[in-house]
């Protein structure tokens, strides 16, 4: 008989961050049942944004069609990443047809950006990445998480005076932010290398708002060039998409990967990690100090944090349960 537990993930399929949760929970041994919560294609970006009701129509009938499916076995964990997609019917009918599991939300986003406190009391456990939510609303804290090919990135090839940065540009602050640091950089002798990410949306909201952007993709960044871009760079420059408490991926990624980073989110300075040889934060376009925090080398170049390793991540996401047995098979 197959003791083996299972889990039935309900998630967003975001670049290669959802699927690298997956592989945690398979190398530990456990049967993984995905469902996409929400399509990503360019097609439903443009179906949601001119025809929202008939798009929420077909994300219900959706996901009523994948707890159906489900309701053929039984699963010892049900997990959430976001949640605010689903209707509460059916997050109910879910709970209804798998009584059994620990079911478990977790938030990558702020509830100022998604507001997903009305599906809460159909969880087990709540997790955020956000401080702030977590504290606010008795939630667990969870912070966000380094995949292994970062954590496995090289540290002797990073440029003296190198500032990457790689995300995605979701309103006019963000692109603000980063053309301003450009500018810092060009007149202070600092090489500034990006790779930026917009939606056909977002690009139209640019264009009327007078702005013709340029060296921006519609395609996400391929892990390679990621890989490279981190390597070669000696900081990263990170401007949060939203109004948070919570760590972006790419301050956990660069904390990780021994890269000096440069950041508008204060909340560092008072945490566990912080030191200002790693961190340097800014306050509005105030880029003052960003060259001779450059020139200040890194007193530990060799700590990796392993306390945001995506294996660590995976443990505490699946709970005390599933813990000990996570950790008998991961040691990456």
């Amino acid at each position: 008989m197959d003791s083996r537990k299972s889990v039935l993930f309900i998630g967003l399929d975001y670049h290669h961050y959802t699927r690298a949760i997956l592989d945690e929970i398979r190398l530990a041994g456990f049967d993984v049942t995905n469902v996409d919560i929400q399509p990503r294609t360019l097609a439903f970006k443009i179906f949601k944004t001119v025809a929202a009701k008939r798009y929420q129509a077909y994300l219900d009938r959706h996901h009523r069609a994948a707890i159906d499916r489900a309701s053929a076995l039984r699963y010892d964990h049900v997990v959430f990443l976001q949640a605010h997609q689903i209707s509460l019917e059916n997050l109910a009918r879910l709970r209804q047809t798998q009584p059994q599991a620990v079911f478990t939300l977790y938030n990558w986003d702020s509830l100022d950006n998604h507001d997903y406190l009305a599906h809460t009391p159909h969880f087990d456990r709540v997790l955020t990445f956000d401080y702030d939510d977590a504290q606010r609303h008795g939630f667990g804290y969870l912070p966000l998480f380094c995949v292994r090919p970062i954590q496995a990135a090289r540290h002797d090839r990073a440029r003296p005076f190198t500032v990457s940065m790689v995300g995605n540009i979701v309103n006019l602050k963000r692109y603000e932010a980063v053309q301003a640091f450009a500018g810092y950089c060009d007149n202070h002798g600092i090489q500034f290398d990006r790779y930026l990410v917009v939606s056909p949306v977002v690009l139209w909201r640019l264009l009327m708002a007078g702005i013709r952007p340029k060296g921006l993709h519609f395609r996400t960044i391929s892990p390679q060039l990621f890989a490279r871009m981190t390597e070669d760079s000696l900081a990263v420059f990170d401007y949060a998409n939203h109004q948070q408490s919570g760590y972006t991926m790419r301050t956990i990624e660069n904390l990780c990967a021994g890269k000096k980073i440069i950041t508008n989110n204060k909340r560092v300075e008072t945490d566990w990690f912080y030191s200002p040889d790693r961190f340097h934060c800014f306050e509005g376009f105030d880029f003052q100090g960003v060259r001779a925090f450059l020139e200040t080398p890194i007193a530990e170049p060799e700590r990796r944090f392993e306390e945001f390793h995506v294996q660590t991540f995976t443990r505490r996401l699946l709970g005390p349960g599933a813990e000990a047995e996570l950790t008998s098979t991961q040691h990456g």
